[in-house]
């Protein structure tokens, strides 16, 4: 909204429970709107996911080209549409998923080929979306993920209060994301271990983030690690820590 200020955007979202919260979000810009549909998202989603209508541009308003993030490719009258696809685990690895989300994501890549631009945040996973999902390489588009002013490095100074916060008096590995299987962690703690037997290494290992889907055979890995007092599990971190 900063950089752009030739086009005019439309923020649009289906969230019946979080309407109000959605609505007070301001930016300081005039170049925006913000559109938050009473349709529960789980609803909609469903039924895009069966029916090619009703199009978005009834549903939230008219566009010329519209980000498509929603887990089924919605259904436009004349717009372009562009798709992020973030990796293909859920087809590739199904395994690490539960079932209901498997199926959601099939019938979404099922789909995918209906839209004008697909963005992706990896090389590898635009080489994924070429080889299962038969997508001409000309319609994607490497785009790296940004980061917000706050993950920046700090004055060691500054952050000694967080350290002790969280009990970390030792050098350290730090891992962040949902613990679950896709997240691949129990490779991660006995990559630990072989470092720490080969190396002698003097880090902990720091598990940041909330446990995800089927985690008991992470912490049961951990329970069972002969490092398992150098390894922490903070569960949610705030941004700011």
């Amino acid at each position: 909204l900063k950089i752009d200020k030739e086009n005019f955007y439309n923020l649009y979202a289906f969230n019946f429970r979080n309407k109000k919260r959605f609505k007070e979000i301001k930016f300081p810009s005039s170049n925006y709107k913000i559109n938050i549909s009473s349709i529960p998202q789980r609803l909609i989603t469903a039924w895009w996911l069966m029916f090619n209508f009703p199009s978005l541009e009834s549903v939230v308003g008219d566009c010329d080209i519209y980000h498509v993030s929603e887990i089924c490719i919605q259904p436009t009258k004349k717009a372009k549409t562009v798709a992020f696809v973030h990796d293909l685990t859920t087809l590739l690895h199904s395994r690490h998923h539960a079932r209901s989300n498997v199926f959601a994501h099939k019938m979404r890549f099922k789909n995918i080929n209906k839209v004008d631009a697909i963005l992706t945040n990896s090389d590898y996973t635009k080489g994924d979306i070429i080889k299962h999902l038969n997508i001409n390489p000309d319609k994607i588009f490497v785009t790296y993920l940004g980061a917000d002013k706050r993950f920046c490095p700090k004055l060691k100074k500054n952050i000694q209060s967080i350290l002790y916060k969280y009990n970390l008096n030792k050098p350290y590995i730090l891992f962040v994301g949902t613990l679950e299987p896709r997240k691949n962690v129990q490779t991660l703690i006995k990559a630990f271990d072989e470092l720490k037997k080969k190396h002698d290494l003097p880090h902990q290992l720091v598990l940041i983030g909330r446990a995800g889907w089927l985690y008991e055979d992470i912490f049961k890995t951990i329970k069972q690690s002969r490092n398992k007092n150098d390894i922490k599990c903070l569960g949610y971190v705030e941004d700011k820590d």
